[in-house]
């Protein structure tokens, strides 16, 4: 014997006093809701988000070259020779 566990939505709430009632409208409400928050809306000044992730390392950006080695697929001579340089017995990340 198996039983079914699961939910369903009878409406969503638009707006004060409006909902969304038919499966269509749902369905078109979720969309726009996930595409809405999973989309970006501003432009963003590049360094203004890199130093927010990043820091002021002080790092260098890679020049066109560097950049398009960084593209395309990895090899396994690559991911092998990348685990090979890795310590034993640690993790990546900061130790601090």
């Amino acid at each position: 014997m198996s039983t079914k566990v699961g939910f369903s939505t009878e409406r969503v709430k638009l707006g004060d006093n409006e909902f969304a009632s038919s499966d269509k409208e749902i369905l078109s409400e979720c969309e726009t809701y996930y595409r809405n928050i999973y989309s970006s809306k501003t432009d963003y000044d590049d360094s203004r988000i890199n130093d927010l992730f990043f820091g002021s390392t002080g790092s260098k950006l890679l020049n066109s070259t560097e950049n398009e080695k960084c593209e395309g697929l990895l090899t396994k001579a690559e991911c092998l020779q990348a685990l090979k340089s890795m310590k034993p017995g640690k993790t990546l990340g900061s130790d601090s």
